[in-house]
């Protein structure tokens, strides 16, 4: 399978400590964004996917990447963003229209 042909692409990401989600759309070029910490993306993650996903969609698409930042729970201690980041996963995977009702703006 390719990854033009997923609906979603999960990746868990971990920058300094701390466990994020991008939920890509190859097909459409979105990336949702779910962070339990509420923090926006950092640009150089935004760079690197965006550079990604123009290179896997050069023949399919001429749109630019979308970010979109999801309303999601936010984790009370330090240590729970791994377990948020699964429950993200799972929620999606089993309710898949519950990204987009969740969406914020970046």
């Amino acid at each position: 399978m390719e990854c033009q042909d997923a609906k979603y692409v999960f990746i868990p990401y971990n920058p300094n400590f701390h466990w994020v989600l991008l939920v890509i759309e190859p097909k459409k070029m979105i990336v949702h964004y779910l962070d339990p910490l509420h923090h926006k993306p950092c640009e150089d993650l935004k760079d690197i996917v965006n550079m990604a996903l123009r290179i896997s969609a050069k023949k399919t698409s001429k749109r630019e990447p979308s970010w979109q930042l999801v309303q999601c729970p936010r984790q009370e201690g330090g240590f729970e963003c791994g377990y948020f980041v699964m429950r993200f996963i799972k929620e999606i995977i089993f309710y898949p229209t519950i990204i987009a009702s969740k969406v914020l703006q970046i």
